[in-house]
């Protein structure tokens, strides 16, 4: 053996060794650049916000390992994401099985029986930890499985895998740290091992200083490059969260700045920057800077494509905008969730102020026509009786305030037929709104004055001459406010609106003049007033400073409107904003359809190099997972690609149609922390690694077929169905067909000809009494369920022979053999003589695979024996057996 199991509990020295075995040279993630910190955004607004000694802070939810402080108000969070790769997976949820798979193909024509054996100890043992509740006998047990596991194929990453996840349950770190280092050795190409490795050394520092001067060593240039960008990035992440929870804010943005810039696609270090950095310096072309790097680290992020909408309307990028709001309305669309009123408003608007009105109003009169559908279900509901004529007879429903303002304002610049009924269908919504603020248990005066002011505005704004309902309102709002009446500037400014409904110019001139400067309604009235009187180039000019000081608004859109009418063209966007423009434009257009067509960020394929397999033969299939996009994605558990994959197998045997779906096997990829552009990751899956096993070991005779449905990305839906998830996909394998014994189906199945198992039979007997070869072994275990359960006239003798030639072929087997095949072979009196036989073995392997397989009850002499024996593995797995899940049921033809 390569590492005896006392070699366990040995703790290794810490020490800087980011690669176990590579420590001459660079890795293979040496070839990739390492971007210069200055050139990322997130640089240079750590230079600006420094320079000007800004104090605010900033964090994500949980970024690091050691903990996170509390989020200031008013700072973004992204969910939850550890940059500790290796946390467990929870190998119980909903009921699948987890399973880690080697980076080389796990099968091959060289395979042992100590391989074999490896394989079904880790299987038994996560098995054991689905059990609900996880009792600390099941989780002693596990650990002593994956312990002989690894024994039995050190060689194995991916015994070692599973060993570690189990460590991990167990909290046996000096285990689990053992078991990390073997995986980094076997497995040095894999990213977040060598991160999860990484952080295990610097956990046992325990200060802070210690801590921190072990990343700032680790992430020097000469040590970085063996650790590769993507790993190095995510180290400054956690030494950055480490120096702000000490109170070093200037030391955690320079440190975030430089995990962003070492790897764009870490989304939490994205999420932390573009919240760290916009909340110390203004500065809106940086920022959304910021927010196209983190588009591009997570392109379906709803949260990162609202934000930055937002930000471009606010700065009067309209084209960028509507890009964005699209974005985000088709994502919710797929996701069968209705965009809120106030996005489509903002939506709308951007389209507008692009110079798409009509677009803005087919926009809003799409909700209009779902609100409408929502309310005549609703009124069916209510009186079923109605014709569906009568129904579609039925007032338009209410839309939202904001959205029918909107509507009222695009149709009132637009001179439209409509403008009268849409500005009337606004001020009844917010006097919908002011009555439910009125009806509420305990209605705030201030609100509801507010409301009646927003409603006035509205009123006085496009109600022309008719200045009725504006009074109204105000006169509302007046006997809310404190003493009985408006605060001063709202009074100025209502009175300077309704002289200039009234057709007073010059008193509209004389109240708002000397207010222009502080609010930009009034400044919007002076304009209108200005026009009135004839003096078109002072309207033109606040007109204008209007559309400067509010871009992203209703008002500043149809200020803009206005003030094409006036000149013949629409004023032009800033030099900011149209550097903003530039930068959206640049975000390649396949993005866009990312949510529609998944696949062109990332897709998913099975290659498998044949269909037909031999019994207990691997079943092998290659997942090959791709980055389409011209851009680098991570694998991470919040996405763009996620790091497992769910395998639903379909299982059919001949006259047992009690076979049929098997648990899910969900698959971990993740050995990358981020896919390069067009870069693809290989992963071989032996299906035999799932409960799949069981059933082709129950049936070896009559063979069976299967199908394979692979989910990238998946998700389980309420109803416990496993789908595609954001960027999510499914590919179907073609049918597998696993063979059984031909001559057996004959004997068993019509025209019922026994010639043939009679000579194989024979030919087996002749094979097994000296067996010396992986086929001879196989070749037992299919004999044994002969001998099990086929029961044919003319066949008494041979069967007799069997029994005969396995018990002395069985005595001949080495250890691992024979261990292998108590775990195979059916539940049968006559294969008995074959297991009182291995009762009387003293090898472990043998011991334990008696426990698991042939235990005849709780009052067995072996368990009885191992219970009080001096061996601690085999003692571990029999109490294992007392508490846990017994015997494995056998069936078969």
């Amino acid at each position: 053996m390569a590492q005896s199991v006392n070699d366990f509990n040995e703790s290794p020295s810490v020490h800087v060794d980011p690669l176990p075995g590579r420590q001459g040279g660079p890795v293979d993630m040496a070839a990739e650049p390492t971007p210069p910190s200055g050139r990322h955004p997130a640089a240079r607004f750590f230079a600006r916000a420094r320079s000007r000694g800004a104090a605010s802070v900033f964090t994500i939810r949980s970024f690091g390992r050691i903990g996170s402080p509390n989020v200031p108000p008013g700072c973004m969070t992204v969910p939850h994401l550890c940059s500790r790769r290796l946390l467990v997976t929870a190998m119980a949820a909903w009921g699948l099985f987890v399973v880690q798979v080697a980076p080389v193909p796990a099968a091959a024509e060289s395979s042992t029986p100590l391989q074999w054996l490896a394989t079904r100890f880790t299987q038994v043992a996560i098995t054991v930890l689905q059990e609900e509740p996880v009792l600390v006998e099941a989780l002693d047990g596990a650990v002593v499985l994956c312990r002989l596991a690894v024994e039995a194929d050190p060689q194995s990453s991916d015994a070692w895998r599973t060993l570690l996840k189990v460590a991990q349950l167990a909290e046996r770190p000096q285990l689990q740290a053992r078991a990390l280092g073997m995986v980094a050795r076997l497995d040095p190409h894999d990213e977040v091992v060598r991160l999860a490795y990484v952080h295990n050394a610097i956990d046992r520092y325990q200060t802070v200083e210690e801590r921190v001067a072990m990343y700032e060593r680790l992430l020097s240039p000469e040590l970085r490059q063996q650790l590769g960008a993507a790993v190095a990035s995510r180290l400054a992440g956690d030494v950055a969260l480490l120096l702000y929870r000490q109170g070093d804010v200037e030391a955690y943005g320079r440190w975030l700045a430089e995990a962003v810039a070492l790897d764009p696609a870490n989304r939490a270090a994205a999420a932390s920057a573009a919240g760290f950095f916009r909340m110390r310096v203004e500065d809106p072309y940086a920022e959304a800077q910021l927010l196209v790097a983190l588009l591009l680290a997570d392109p379906i992020s709803v949260t990162t494509q609202t934000a930055l909408a937002q930000l471009l309307l606010e700065q009067g990028a309209y084209v960028g905008a509507q890009r964005l709001y699209r974005m985000t309305i088709r994502l919710d669309d797929k996701e069968g969730r209705a965009p809120t009123s106030g996005l489509l408003a903002d939506y709308a608007v951007a389209q507008w102020g692009a110079g798409d009105a009509a677009g803005a109003i087919q926009t809003i009169q799409e909700r209009q026509g779902k609100v409408d559908q929502a309310h005549r279900d609703q009124v069916s509901l209510q009186n079923p009786t109605l014709t569906l004529l009568e129904l579609a007879e039925l007032p338009p429903a209410p839309l939202s305030r904001t959205l029918a303002t909107v509507r009222a304002a695009i149709l009132n610049r637009l001179g439209d037929d409509q403008a009268g009924p849409a500005l009337r269908g606004a001020l009844a919504a917010h006097v919908a709104n002011i009555e439910a603020m009125a009806a509420a248990e305990d209605p705030v005066g201030d609100l509801m004055a507010q409301a009646n002011l927003e409603a006035a505005w509205v009123a006085m704004w496009l109600a022309g001459n008719d200045t009725d309902e504006a009074v109204g309102f105000l006169e509302a709002a007046a006997g809310l406010g404190p003493q009985g009446r408006l605060p001063e500037l709202q009074r100025v400014i209502s009175e300077g609106w309704l002289a200039l409904g009234q057709g007073d110019s010059l008193r509209a001139v004389q109240l708002l003049a000397p207010i222009a400067e502080q609010d930009s309604s009034a400044r919007l009235g002076l304009s209108l007033a200005q026009l009135q009187r004839g003096r078109r180039g002072n309207a033109a000019r606040g007109l204008l400073a209007v559309v400067r000081d509010q871009p992203g608004s209703v008002m500043g859109v149809w200020a803009s409107d206005l003030l094409a009418q006036l000149v013949g063209q629409r004023p032009g966007p800033t030099p900011e904003a149209a550097r903003m423009e530039e930068l959206v434009a640049a975000i390649p257009a396949v993005v866009d359809r990312f949510i529609d067509e998944p696949t062109l960020a990332v897709s998913l394929r099975l290659r498998l190099a044949k269909t037909t397999f031999a019994p207990y033969e691997p079943i092998v299939l290659n997942l090959e997972i791709t980055n389409n996009a011209p851009f680098p994605l991570a694998m991470d558990g919040g996405g763009p690609i996620r790091p497992s994959v769910a395998i639903l197998t379909t299982a059919s045997v001949s006259n047992r149609p009690e076979v049929g779906v098997i648990s899910p096997l969900i698959v971990d990829i993740d050995r990358r922390l981020r896919l390069e552009p067009f870069q693809q990751l290989v992963i071989p899956v032996d299906l035999r690694r799932s409960d799949l096993e069981a059933v082709l070991n129950a049936y070896p005779l009559a063979g069976a077929t299967v199908r394979v449905k692979v989910v990238l990305n998946y998700m389980v839906s309420t109803a416990g169905v496993v789908q595609p998830g954001h960027l999510g996909s499914e590919v179907q394998s073609p049918t597998l067909r696993i063979d059984g014994v031909r001559a057996v189906r004959s004997a068993l199945y019509p025209p019922f000809s026994i010639d043939g198992v009679k000579e194989w039979v024979k030919e087996s007997i002749s094979a097994i009494l000296d067996p010396d070869t992986v086929e001879d072994l196989k070749t037992m275990a299919l004999l044994s369920h002969v001998v099990a359960k086929v029961r044919l006239p003319g066949l008494g003798q041979e069967l007799s022979d069997a029994e005969a030639a396995l018990a002395e072929g069985f005595g001949k087997l080495d250890g691992p053999s024979r261990a292998w095949l108590l775990g195979v072979m059916p539940s049968a009196e006559r294969l008995d003589p074959l297991r009182a036989m291995a009762s009387q073995q003293t090898d472990k392997q043998v011991r334990i695979s008696y426990l698991l397989y042939c235990l005849t009850g709780p009052d067995d002499p072996v368990l009885k024996a191992a219970k009080n024996g001096d061996d601690p593995d085999v003692r571990g797995v029999a109490e294992l057996m007392e508490f846990g899940t017994g015997r494995p049921a056998n069936s078969g033809e």
